[in-house]
């Protein structure tokens, strides 16, 4: 995710400079609709869905769109990220903008998450996207040429992976890598150390491992290549096997049963693999992308209909 936000404030530069929040609420609000409906009522449809899958403050009786379902609290806030960059551009004083970003990071893991929009989350990712909007233009490009450091790129990966499988830890990583959970309920990390520090390791050190990451990408199209460009597709209807296999596991306890060993937790992983190239496919893109990626100005037609409303308004 942090890999995500970076390459979204990378990307954003053009629309920033050029003040296009209207491209950017067209690609993100429709999948986040669309996707919001559907993973509800999958939830709703597979048994236990809702208490399997961990889908907080939702249950059968209920639906909002402004409770992002899973990762879909991403969807909105690059949109909400794009027009705070817009209105307070950053790059005028950027070591403040950073600075009062991760101050603010630190400080929402003091209170409880706000459920719109799930806003504590969004405000605790803003310095990943504040990073890569920053960054220089050509710096992706660089990063990716330096083949000295690809060396250095997994050695840092090699770490993190080590990092964690150590089991004193990774309780404590796995509340804070989400930047959700607030400081009572993480609890004192190892070598009692408050968990705003994890917070702030955080913060550092996951942009070194996403650019170790960048580092090491193709810097050729390949066999991957597709999958980057339909994305959108496998970010968001990935989710709905997340819910019917975490669905499935909760009956049956698939994973205790089947993925216990090195050899089916590999297969697992190519599993996952071939989901991806599945969801990525042209075929899957064409099915859905009336769904995903409709032809029609959302922000154009939200600005008819108040105009109407108006007008209405006026005529009585």
């Amino acid at each position: 995710m942090v890999a995500f936000l970076i390459i979204s404030g990378y990307m954003s530069k053009g629309r920033v400079a050029r003040k296009d929040y209207v491209s950017v609420i067209n690609k993100n609000i429709i999948p986040y609709i669309t996707a919001q409906v559907f993973l509800y009522l999958c939830a709703v449809v597979i048994p236990k869905g809702f208490k399997a899958s961990n889908i907080e403050f939702f249950d059968t009786n209920t639906f909002s769109f402004f409770i992002p379902i899973y990762q879909l609290w991403y969807l909105m806030a690059v949109i909400i990220f794009v027009l705070v960059t817009i209105k307070l551009k950053p790059e005028r004083k950027p070591v403040v903008f950073m600075t009062v970003a991760i101050l603010l990071t630190l400080a929402c893991g003091a209170i409880n998450q706000v459920r719109m929009f799930q806003l504590t989350k969004i405000v605790s990712h803003y310095p990943f996207f504040l990073l890569g909007y920053l960054l220089p233009k050509d710096f992706m490009l660089t990063l990716r040429n330096k083949k000295k450091l690809m060396i250095v790129s997994l050695a840092v990966l090699a770490g993190y992976a080590y990092f964690m499988t150590r089991q004193e830890w990774i309780v404590g990583i796995r509340n804070i890598y989400g930047l959700s959970s607030n400081y009572e309920k993480v609890g004192d990390l190892a070598f009692g150390l408050h968990p705003a520090f994890g917070r702030l390791a955080m913060v550092v050190f996951a942009p070194v491992i996403a650019f170790a990451f960048f580092n090491l990408m193709p810097r050729n199209k390949c066999i991957f290549s597709k999958l980057g460009q339909n994305s959108m597709y496998i970010f968001v209807l990935h989710s709905v096997f997340v819910v019917a296999f975490r669905s499935a596991n909760y009956e049956y306890k698939i994973i205790a049963e089947y993925f216990t060993g090195p050899l089916s937790k590999v297969l697992l992983l190519i599993g996952c693999v071939a989901l991806a190239f599945l969801l990525g496919s042209s075929l899957v893109r064409t099915l859905f992308r009336p769904l995903l990626e409709p032809g029609f100005d959302i922000v154009n037609i939200v600005g008819i209909l108040c105009d109407k409303y108006k007008e209405k308004e006026s005529a009585h």
